[in-house]
């Protein structure tokens, strides 16, 4: 027998939350609170395991615990992919739906790319896809080519903003490397693909809508898109519709 103390029971908790056993965690930890209600520590950490609990089920279902999408814009995945205290942006699927990347940016941190996987019916806990194995400092906008074979994203340091990709193996993305093409002659961003293979984006030099043909699997031509305003562009699989964003101008606001 141990004293019946509320300090004894949480550092119990601490053990058992360690190696796992959250549930014995939990026990521990109300023991603690039922005998010091001010124990702080104690508090936090039920809600803690709670979270992780919901997190964990929500990482079970086909879109991270939501119902199919509507009409009507909804946050996606909360405190899974949606974290508050970050902004994420440029999100693409793979053509099963099996995978997501996303771009996050923190305060006081550089873009990063953001992956999940469906394994069976869960899906994995997002981690950095780190493209470029610390080649550049920065990713974002990853978008994955209608055939999955290929993942085009943004890479940068400092001013050096160019479009990149990866092929993909047999055990996940081949070797990172910057499109050669006279895409990258300028600072451009933001590159989406339709079915075709033909790259659109935004040229940041020239603040305007770009794409490039895509022939033989190369980029050797580029062309303005012809829209009049508006960037980070999204190209339809069939190049039907170009959905872009826009200032609006009185209240400087997209």
């Amino acid at each position: 027998m141990f004293p019946n103390s509320a300090n004894v029971y949480d550092s119990f908790g601490e053990v058992l939350m360690k190696t796992g056993k959250h549930d014995l965690a939990i026990q521990n930890y109300k023991k603690s609170l039922e005998l010091n209600p001010q124990n702080s520590n104690a508090a936090d950490m039920l809600k803690l395991i709670e979270e992780e609990k919901k997190n964990e089920r929500i990482l079970r279902t086909r879109y991270f615990g939501q119902k199919t999408p509507d009409t009507i814009p909804e946050l996606f995945a909360p405190g899974i992919v949606s974290i508050n205290g970050q902004y994420e942006y440029g999100v693409s699927f793979s053509p099963d739906l099996n995978e997501i990347y996303y771009s996050v940016e923190k305060e006081g941190d550089r873009a990063s790319v953001y992956y999940s996987k469906l394994v069976g019916n869960n899906w994995t806990r997002p981690q950095k896809a780190n493209f470029t194995k610390g080649k550049k400092q920065a990713e974002m906008e990853a978008f994955v080519a209608p055939d999955g074979k290929k993942v085009f994203f943004t890479a940068y340091d400092s001013m050096n903003v160019k479009i990149w990709y990866a092929d993909r193996t047999p055990t996940g993305w081949g070797e990172a490397k910057k499109l050669d093409s006279p895409i990258n002659n300028d600072i451009v961003f933001y590159s989406t693909l339709a079915a075709n293979g033909d790259i659109y984006y935004t040229n940041i030099s020239k603040r305007k809508q770009y794409f490039a043909p895509c022939k033989n699997g190369k980029y050797p031509e580029v062309f303005e898109a012809g829209n009049q305003f508006g960037g980070h562009g999204f190209i339809s699989p069939n190049k039907d519709i170009l959905l872009v964003d826009a200032f609006k101008i009185m209240i400087n606001q997209r």
